[in-house]
């Protein structure tokens, strides 16, 4: 029972999470060759970290993350015109993120990677993956608290 309890809270807050205006690419796309694949293997990635409602950081990242898909596609009004849309999701959850981690992590917007606040070249960006919070570690956490919960009940 207590299990089950936490279980379901974990599943609402993620639920709850930043909002998704990065479309699939309809058929019909004006977005084609590298944009096209550049554009959606961004969306995938972003859309592959799992943030609970609680972990605004995560959110604001995502929600970067997915506003920088979308401008991979500008040549796309049915993809570009989401933009402020998904902007608007940024300020929600990026005003509730200290100022000071939001410079410390550059989101990437480009294909090559980030430059660090000291200058160090990273290499990996949205585009990689390196960003994403894998759901293999949500579900290992998952598993984690129903065995706590489990010995205490």
């Amino acid at each position: 029972m207590m299990l089950s309890s936490i279980l379901l809270v974990a599943l609402v807050s993620v639920s709850s999470a930043a909002d998704n205006f990065a479309p699939d690419l309809p058929a019909n796309s004006t977005c084609t060759g590298q944009y096209a694949g550049m554009y959606n293997k961004c969306r995938s990635n972003a859309l592959g970290v799992l943030c609970l409602s609680t972990d605004n950081f995560c959110n604001c990242r995502q929600a970067q993350n997915l506003a920088t898909c979308i401008t991979y596609c500008s040549s796309d009004p049915s993809v570009y015109s989401n933009l402020p849309r998904q902007n608007e999701e940024v300020n929600k959850w990026c005003s509730l993120v200290p100022s000071s981690l939001l410079t410390m992590q550059p989101t990437s917007t480009t294909a090559g990677g980030t430059t660090s606040p000291t200058g160090s070249s990273n290499p990996n960006n949205i585009l990689n993956g390196a960003e994403s919070f894998r759901p293999t570690f949500l579900s290992l956490s998952f598993m984690a608290a129903g065995v706590v919960a489990n010995r205490l009940y």
